[in-house]
C-alpha cells in the first residue's frame, strides 16, 4: 500500500489488547479515551505503542501491546 512520508514500521508479534470505534468521525474523542482506558491495564508492554488501525471508512480498531 501507499507509505505516509515513505517510512515503514513494523508491528511487533504479540498480543493486543484493542478496543474498537464505529463511526469514529462522528466521535473522534474516543480514540483518544480509548488509549487511555488502555495504557492504563496492567499488563501493558511498557516499551509497546499506541497503534490505530483503520477498517473500511467508518472503524477504527485502537490496540496496545501487552506482556504474555
Amino acid at each position: 500500500g501507499d507509505l505516509i512520508g515513505g517510512t515503514h514500521f513494523i508491528i511487533s508479534k504479540g498480543n493486543y489488547n484493542e478496543i474498537v470505534i464505529r463511526n469514529f468521525m462522528q466521535q473522534i474523542p474516543a480514540i483518544g479515551q480509548a488509549f487511555q482506558q488502555l495504557i492504563t491495564q496492567p499488563d501493558v508492554d511498557p516499551d509497546g505503542y499506541c497503534i490505530e488501525w483503520y477498517v473500511g471508512e467508518n472503524d477504527v480498531k485502537c490496540m496496545v501491546r501487552v506482556l504474555t
